[in-house]
């Protein structure tokens, strides 16, 4: 195998990233966030899997969304078997700004910044919506 065919599988499996996942700016309750790309068909439970290896976490037991303005947050149901992309594609029209890529258009993908929590984080409200009300 030449570096020149492995220029070509690694380009074209960039390429293909956009069309397939989505990347995760996945903040932990530390405040510290790390991208993490995601199938787009991926099931929640699975995203919440992947999460979990990639930031070496077992106790995942809260991911939501947040609308950066309002500071209103919207809770993703963990057990949920309906896909990612169903997910952020069904929110309502308030919820929208919560679900927004985090950087500008120009960039190649599509970034979206979900936070986790533990049950002792006390700055999450346990109040917030639900994301599939």
């Amino acid at each position: 195998m030449s570096s020149e065919d492995y220029s070509s599988k690694f380009a074209t499996m960039i390429v293909q990233i956009p069309k397939l996942m989505f990347i995760f700016d996945v903040v932990k309750p530390s405040g510290e966030s790390q991208f993490v790309p995601i199938y787009k068909n991926a099931s929640i439970t699975e995203m919440v899997q992947v999460i979990g290896k990639q930031l070496d976490m077992e106790d995942i037991n809260c991911i939501f969304f947040m609308n950066i303005e309002t500071k209103n947050f919207y809770n993703v149901p963990l057990s949920d078997s309906v896909s990612i992309e169903a997910t952020i594609n069904g929110f309502s029209t308030e919820m929208q700004p919560a679900v927004q890529p985090i950087y500008e258009n120009d960039y190649m993908f599509k970034v979206f910044r979900v936070y986790l929590h533990n049950s002792q984080d006390l700055s999450v409200d346990n109040s917030s919506n639900d994301a599939n009300q």
